[in-house]
């Protein structure tokens, strides 16, 4: 079973792979983003992707392989047909997608883990109103409307984080069983 997660900078991509690799599955992070790959961003085709019975792939919609010259869209056009499931997260609130990418931000322009929990009062105001200033949220908005035109394109639905991930966890539940993947589903809920 081959799953693909892809979606936007702070939509729970990381911990839904981490999920699945819970489960025995072999989690690649983001293999088209030489930022977090030590330098290197590997080509496509993934040379080793046969090697493994349960392969999870993290994407942001972003990201591509350098030895490409396509956009986005078309490159996760093809790129999805080497999977069983695709699963494509986004965020609802708005507001809150903001300052989660904003503490993203904050915390990689200070070479510090973007994995650490945080507050909003832990990213100084001068930061936030230079950010903002900087208009550095278009960024942002323009993978929300990337991730929206693959979603329609090719017509598989966004799994929304608020949902994955809020309260509801009945929600939560029918939402992982309707990917149809042979999981503990209580478990990754």
């Amino acid at each position: 079973m081959r799953i693909l997660i892809l979606g936007i900078s702070r939509s729970g991509t990381s911990s839904l792979l981490k999920g699945f690799g819970d489960q025995g599955f072999y989690q690649l992070s983001e293999p088209f983003n030489s930022g977090i790959n030590y330098g290197t961003n590997l080509d496509y085709p993934i040379s080793n992707f046969n090697d493994y019975t349960k392969l999870c792939v993290k994407c942001l919609c972003k990201q591509k392989p350098k030895n490409l010259d396509t956009d986005g869209l078309s490159f996760y056009k093809e790129f999805i047909r080497e999977f069983d499931r695709v699963i494509i997260l986004d965020r609802l609130n708005k507001e809150e997608h903001k300052e989660s990418y904003l503490h993203m931000m904050w915390r990689m322009d200070n070479k510090q883990s973007v994995m650490l929990k945080w507050t909003p009062s832990d990213i100084p105001q001068e930061y936030k109103k230079d950010f903002k200033s900087d208009n550095r949220f278009e960024d942002l908005k323009k993978e929300k409307e990337e991730i929206k035109l693959i979603s329609k394109k090719l017509n598989i639905p966004i799994t929304y984080y608020e949902d994955l991930y809020g309260k509801d966890r009945q929600k939560s539940l029918d939402i992982i069983k309707s990917w149809n993947i042979n999981i503990n589903e209580n478990k990754l809920n």
